[in-house]
């Protein structure tokens, strides 16, 4: 629906989200009873479940949603607690003590809460599907969940503790004091680029634990990467990750990812894999070094899929002069149209990113 609007209005503006409130409960139930019940029309169900997890709190869709009393209001007397999730603030869930709302996405929303056993802030991520009419959906939510398992590295978000809260899905991970790349970027008039240079070094390094297990990531973007308090990075929402000798939860032919940063492949030039996240953690950067995705302007789908696809690589130097050369130059090596011109891993790129780290070093 926030495509159509894009196509419609241009950008996704705040007026749009009461519409959105209403029709997506209404539509989400329509195809449910399509879709979910039947076993051989999954690629369409396996789409709408396969749409980017909350991790990201939909923060490049939504307009922000202060955490006060009055948003409990926004969303209706018809919605249950468990889908309103400022009613959860003050409760527990299990062991953990529920303090504030993170964010909120188009499947679920984010929790901040206290872990009272083990005195820990964690962050809980809970999807409002009911999983005993949508059974689908829990095998979809674990996939997640044992893709995030396996990496178990510094650089990528420890999961905790999973479960299920009065029928809905949840999943307790570590909390990103430091917020994410995206509100760095958010709260500021420009990242330094010595520090977007050392939040790609940490990404390039999640990102190869996950490859070398043979996972594509699929959705790299600045809200993918998880902020400690002394700054490190780390990648997070695996929801999207395509495992080995799997079948591709979306679909033969579906698009998926973040627009923003979606490689050619995934909009629909050709076959993905590792290097597709190389391309996306590319775009990453740019926006990370210039305060604006690589192709700005395009509120239109069509047009920022044909941009991926087809236009020049972007240049941060057009945007900022005073940048290093160096950094163009990594941004054009990621995202090469062609996969074969781009680094071919993540380790690759975290080499040239650690020259330009030493270059900031000398500079300081």
């Amino acid at each position: 629906m926030a495509q159509v609007l894009n196509q419609r209005d241009g950008g996704f503006r705040f007026e749009h989200v009461k519409m959105v409130r209403q029709l997506a409960p209404r539509c989400a139930e329509a195809l449910s009873l399509a879709f979910f019940e039947d076993d051989d029309e999954l690629n369409l169900a396996e789409t709408i479940v396969a749409s980017p997890a909350v991790d990201s709190l939909a923060e490049t869709v939504l307009p922000a949603i202060p955490a006060h009393a009055e948003d409990s209001r926004a969303y209706g007397t018809a919605q249950s607690d468990k889908q309103n999730p400022y009613a959860m603030v003050g409760r527990h869930i299990g062991r953990y003590s529920v303090t504030d709302v993170l964010g909120v996405g188009g499947q679920g929303f984010v929790l901040n809460a206290h872990d009272d056993l083990i005195d820990r802030d964690v962050a809980i991520k809970m999807v409002n599907i009911d999983v005993t009419k949508h059974p689908m959906a829990r095998d979809r939510f674990m996939h997640e969940v044992r893709t995030m398992g396996q990496i178990n590295h510094p650089n990528t978000v420890t999961i905790y503790d999973v479960g299920e809260y009065e029928s809905s899905l949840f999943l307790v991970m570590e909390k990103g004091e430091g917020g994410t790349a995206w509100k760095l970027i958010d709260g500021s008039e420009r990242v330094p680029w010595p520090r977007a240079v050392q939040i790609l070094i940490d990404a390039c390094e999640g990102l190869d634990a996950a490859h070398r297990r043979g996972l594509i990531h699929r959705d790299i973007k600045p809200d993918n990467i998880l902020l400690t308090a002394d700054g490190a990075g780390k990648l997070t929402d695996f929801g999207l990750a395509l495992a080995p000798n799997t079948e591709d939860v979306a679909g033969a032919g579906r698009i998926v990812g973040t627009p923003h940063y979606m490689s050619p492949e995934q909009c629909g030039r050709g076959d993905v894999d590792h290097r597709s996240d190389l391309y996306s953690l590319g775009g990453t950067f740019h926006h990370l070094l210039v305060s604006q995705p690589p192709y700005p302007g395009r509120p239109k789908l069509h047009d920022l899929l044909h941009a991926h696809r087809e236009d020049p690589v972007p240049d941060p130097l057009a945007v900022d002069p005073t940048l290093p050369p160096e950094c163009a130059t990594i941004v054009a090596m990621a995202m090469a149209k062609n996969p074969a011109d781009r680094y071919q891993n993540s380790m690759q790129m975290r080499q040239d990113l650690e020259w330009l780290n030493e270059l900031g070093r000398r500079n300081v």
